[in-house]
């Protein structure tokens, strides 16, 4: 693995358990060439560079490095697409749950529902591994749960639908 990307993940590591709040200026290049032994500027930039494209860090000339945030953009998105995925399945269920038990839900409905878990699990997938990706273990666990919840769902929507 690149130097540079080492140190990316572990200066990621650092702002993801707490250590820089949102607003604390980022130690500068030379403090961090010291901290992790490296010689050369472009690897500590390059770093910084990875971070400020996942939106943890933003630079301001003549004044610094600073935290921007404590969640990275990928995973602030991902989180949005699950919460709207979300949405749409508590519509659909509430549709459906507020019918007399008497009326048949229709091949289409199904078709539906399953189309939204779908999207729940590819979403809740690909949230687990750039979790993963980004050494946040217990997001990537309860997003791989997620996605084994919905194909289960799944599995048994598409029984149904059969049935019917």
């Amino acid at each position: 693995m690149a130097k540079y990307r080492e140190i990316a993940d572990a200066l990621r590591k650092r702002i993801l358990a707490g250590e820089f709040a949102i607003g604390d200026q980022f130690p500068t290049i030379a403090a961090l060439q010291a901290a992790y032994g490296v010689r050369s500027m472009n690897t500590i930039r390059t770093a910084q560079h990875v971070l400020i494209t996942e939106g943890l860090l933003a630079t301001y000339p003549g004044r610094g490095t600073f935290v921007i945030s404590t969640t990275p953009l990928e995973t602030a998105r991902a989180l949005e697409a699950l919460t709207r995925i979300r949405n749409e399945l508590t519509t659909v269920i509430t549709t459906l749950g507020a019918r007399p038990h008497w009326l048949a839900v229709t091949p289409d409905e199904f078709w539906v529902l399953i189309t939204a878990l779908e999207n729940f699990m590819t979403t809740a997938r690909t949230t687990a591994f750039s979790s993963q990706r980004i050494g946040d273990v217990n997001g990537a666990e309860i997003n791989r749960q997620r996605a084994d919840m919905a194909a289960g769902l799944i599995t048994r929507a598409e029984r149904i639908r059969d049935l019917l």
